[in-house]
């Protein structure tokens, strides 16, 4: 996984009553983390709320108001600037976070929004609930670090596993804030690490489980920094997220010699170069017997959607449908002259005209720029 494509969601909490210690280590791993991984281009996804209680030992017990300070800081003291790929954290949260930021807190929300450093993406108002807001965040990142917690962050590996996004998380023996849940990220770690199959596999195809073997700390013997240099050698080996192509396939088809162009020559190298591994019917080896199967799972499993519709076949509108259905990030082209079906016309296309062209490829990414951050069209 490219670092500087990647988004990671980081989240959990710690007990109230954690012994101080074990929490001022949580804390600085959530710290050093952020500094560690920000320069090297990742971006994050966070869920602030109201600020959290501290706890007895003198300290919040969720994570994400910190994170912002730390992000803040880094931009105030210029090692983190706004690149091409965007602000470098999006927050998905509620209206009523507006009206419920901490005072100490407010300089920096106010900083990182100024210099265009953060993007917020609201749930509708009413659907306030910590797991509508963990299940649209899940959707905008390749993946999950999770420090502790209970429901919520067993909630959101079960989100991540379901879309094939890896889960890193870190045994601290922390617990979580409200009390509930099966052991958190500590119980998370300890079932990945013994299960026979593990969850995912790293980039080479390998286990992950040597590497997140590491990641047990109860007895806090790696030092922060150190665990967060080890996370970012994780992330570094882990499989890049996955765009899957809707495209006409049939060779029989007058437009299916320039549409393979235009994904050979156009949309191979950009979704390359964007951090991304392709999906593509009939040229990535497959695991599933039943073709139909094997297009709905890696739909529902990939992190970007990248549909052509040149030739108006059927069986891309059924798959640009489930897209859409599952809140899929989606990438609509088209040859130039198509002319899409109603309701498809509304949205914003890319219209591709010769695959040679050298400026094709560089129109393509000015789109896929365009539209990277735009919110599903269905909630």
């Amino acid at each position: 996984m490219r670092l500087d494509r990647s988004v990671v969601l980081v989240a959990g909490s710690i007990a109230p009553d954690c012994d101080a210690a074990t929490a001022a280590y949580a804390h600085e791993i959530a710290r050093e983390a952020v500094a560690g991984l920000a320069p090297l281009g990742v971006r994050f996804e966070i869920m602030p709320g109201r600020l959290p209680a501290l706890g007895a030992h003198g300290l919040p017990v969720a994570f994400d108001w910190e994170i912002i300070r730390s992000l803040s800081q880094l931009l105030a003291k210029g090692l983190l600037s706004v690149s091409p790929a965007g602000p470098f954290v999006a927050c998905t949260t509620t209206l009523k976070t507006l009206e419920r930021i901490p005072p100490e807190y407010r300089a920096d929300w106010d900083r990182l929004l100024a210099a265009k450093a953060m993007h917020l993406r609201f749930v509708p108002p009413g659907w306030a609930s910590g797991a509508i807001r963990r299940s649209r965040a899940a959707e905008f990142a390749d993946v999950l670090l999770a420090i502790g917690g209970g429901e919520g962050i067993e909630h959101l590996a079960t989100e991540f596993l379901r879309r094939a996004r890896p889960v890193v998380p870190l045994d601290l023996n922390v617990a979580g804030s409200s009390g509930d849940g099966a052991g958190g990220s500590g119980r998370l770690l300890r079932e990945f690490l013994g299960a026979s199959n593990p969850p995912y596999v790293l980039r080479d195809g390998s286990s992950p489980n040597s590497v997140l073997s590491r990641l047990a700390l109860k007895e806090r013997l790696m030092k922060p920094k150190d665990v967060a240099a080890h996370i970012a050698v994780i992330l570094d080996q882990l499989r890049a997220p996955r765009a899957f192509f809707v495209r006409l396939l049939a060779d029989s088809d007058p437009n299916f010699a320039a549409v393979e162009a235009y994904f050979r020559k156009v949309v191979d190298p950009s979704v390359a170069d964007l951090g991304y591994e392709k999906f593509e019917m009939g040229s990535t080896p497959s695991r599933d017997a039943w073709m139909n199967q094997e297009i709905f799972r890696n739909l529902g499993e990939c992190s970007i959607a990248v549909v052509d519709i040149t030739s108006l076949r059927f069986n891309c509108g059924i798959e640009l449908g489930f897209a859409l259905g599952r809140n899929k990030k989606i990438i609509l082209s088209a040859m130039d002259g198509t002319r899409p079906p109603f309701d498809v016309d509304k949205w914003k296309m890319h219209f591709w005209k010769d695959p040679a062209d050298p400026k094709e490829r560089a129109r393509f990414l000015d789109h896929w720029g365009l539209v990277r951050n735009r919110d599903p069209v269905a909630d």
